[in-house]
């Protein structure tokens, strides 16, 4: 909910925004942080007598869950969808959709996913694109290159499993550090929750940004923008990082695993400024070699020179300054 405050904050100055949670540690959390009203109801009755009651006329859901049906069941009010992200991953396109007036998606790509996923659901109709309001403008700056590492959290099961956390963590942090790059680690607040495989590979890069002194730095904070504006180059996963980094129009490689929806085959598809499928963020990274006539290459390791990081394809150079996996010129304006 927090990359919603700003907005929501908009929408309270014109006709007053109440937090309704069932746990009392999230309203607790909505309170320090916000000035909204915020209700912990637990009770199925107790929700439906405050429908009745008030005067709302609008329900708003940041996530798929599934007691949003004890909200769904109320006919005087229209629902909106947020979500909190959109990326490709398998969870951004769910059939529960079916079940708001109207959904907020960020982009074209957004409406394709849905209706080339959804059955029976009408995109045009329902959807709404309105962008990434809660995204940093970019900043252009001067200084050593930092390249971000993004990695998303294992999931909860083989479907949503995007993670490189324990492919290539490590060994790509420890790359990237002894070829002189500064490395901003920006974990998944998730990561490593469901497996500790996952867990220990998040420690190992933690260790390894934090003994780099000052080219490295770990990034835990709840928004990723002041982290986005920072970097030149992002390294993520399928996740909404990977889409929410094109307002930036800066160099990126997201790595897929095997048949992952918009996934290169368990490859890092390398995007340069300005090659997004779909333009404006909720667009699709563009995959190495797709359309462009250019073959993908593996990167190789700057440690280890020739020697490919497993799993990873990079776009040729030249075309938008996308050389190496790094932006020729950083300073760059844009595509």
């Amino acid at each position: 909910m927090r990359q919603w405050y700003g907005a929501l904050g908009e929408l309270d100055k014109f006709g007053g925004v109440s937090v309704i949670t069932q746990d009392s540690r999230t309203a607790r959390a909505v309170r320090e942080e916000t000035d909204f009203e915020v209700l912990v109801v637990a009770r199925n009755r107790t929700f439906a007598g405050l429908v009745d009651r008030g005067n709302a006329k609008i329900a708003i859901y940041v996530g798929h869950a599934n007691n949003n049906l004890v909200g769904l069941r109320a006919t005087g009010l229209a629902h909106i969808f947020l979500a909190h992200g959109d990326s490709d991953k398998s969870v951004s396109v769910s059939n529960q959709v079916k079940g708001f007036d109207y959904t907020l998606v960020a982009g074209q790509a957004a409406v394709d996913r849905y209706a080339a996923e959804v059955l029976f659901f009408d995109a045009d109709r329902h959807l709404r694109v309105i962008g990434r309001p809660q995204l940093p403008a970019r900043v252009s700056r001067d200084g050593a290159i930092v390249v971000l590492y993004a990695p998303t959290w294992e999931g909860s099961q083989e479907t949503n499993a995007y993670s490189s956390a324990v492919s290539h963590g490590e060994p790509l942090v420890g790359s990237l550090l002894d070829a002189g790059y500064t490395v901003l680690y920006r974990p998944h607040p998730r990561l490593g929750v469901s497996d500790k495989r996952f867990r220990a590979a998040d420690q190992a890069v933690r260790a390894l940004v934090t003994a780099a002194g000052e080219r490295g730095r770990v990034d835990t904070s709840a928004d990723p923008g002041p982290a986005m504006q920072e970097a030149d180059v992002l390294i993520t996963d399928v996740s909404a990082m990977s889409s929410d980094w094109l307002s930036q129009a800066q160099a990126a490689a997201r790595h897929g695993p095997h048949g992952a929806a918009g996934a290169a085959g368990g490859t890092v598809a390398a995007a340069r400024p300005g090659a997004s499928h779909h333009g404006g963020a909720g667009g699709r990274c563009r995959g190495a070699g797709q359309g462009d006539g250019r073959r993908p290459r593996s990167p190789t390791s700057h440690s280890h020179p020739g020697r490919a990081l497993p799993g990873w394809t990079r776009c040729g150079a030249g075309h938008g300054g996308v050389r190496d996996g790094m932006p020729r010129d950083r300073r760059r304006a844009g595509p």
